[in-house]
């Protein structure tokens, strides 16, 4: 799920998520969980379809309660997100360079710029090398508020 490649899942092979109802019992059309996966309902599914968006695998997975055990949240799946692009502009982007080991470098990425040409007709990708964060286009942010999905926050990025 974090590589962006396509996860040969087996259907026999059930996917648990527990969920503590004294945290919160509010349940969102994207919800958070401890692995950072994308869990979505099917209307973000939905609006996934609407934008013919292919680069999403999604696996089903069973969300139960833990206090009573029983599976108290449907119909929801894990988007593994399989559109990975090299798409980061580091010209405009702020970010901080640390060396570590022998010539090995890793970029800390403080506000993204991204090129507008690798975005085509993508409306949500990671960047290559950098599994977080999920990057979306403007017209899925624009369904989302259209639909009122829950659970969806949103930073704006430059794009070149």
């Amino acid at each position: 799920m974090k590589e962006g490649k396509y996860v040969n899942f087996q259907a026999e092979k059930e996917i648990v998520f527990n969920f503590n109802p004294a945290e919160g019992k509010r349940s969102t059309d994207y919800l958070v969980c401890d692995k950072n996966w994308f869990l979505v309902s099917e209307r973000v599914k939905m609006v996934f379809d609407t934008l013919e968006e292919r680069g999403v695998q999604y696996i089903p997975v069973r969300i139960y309660n833990k206090e009573t055990e029983e599976s108290s949240l449907g119909g929801y799946s894990v988007a593994n997100v399989v559109n990975v692009l090299d798409a980061l502009n580091l010209e405009h982007s702020d970010y901080s360079v640390f060396e570590y080991g022998d010539n090995q470098k890793l970029i800390s990425v403080k506000k993204y710029a991204l090129n507008k040409p690798c975005l085509e007709n993508k409306h949500v990708f990671k960047l290559h090398g950098d599994e977080f964060p999920l990057f979306v286009s403007e017209e899925f942010k624009k369904e989302v508020e259209k639909n009122k999905l829950t659970g969806f926050d949103f930073l704006e990025v430059k794009v070149i």
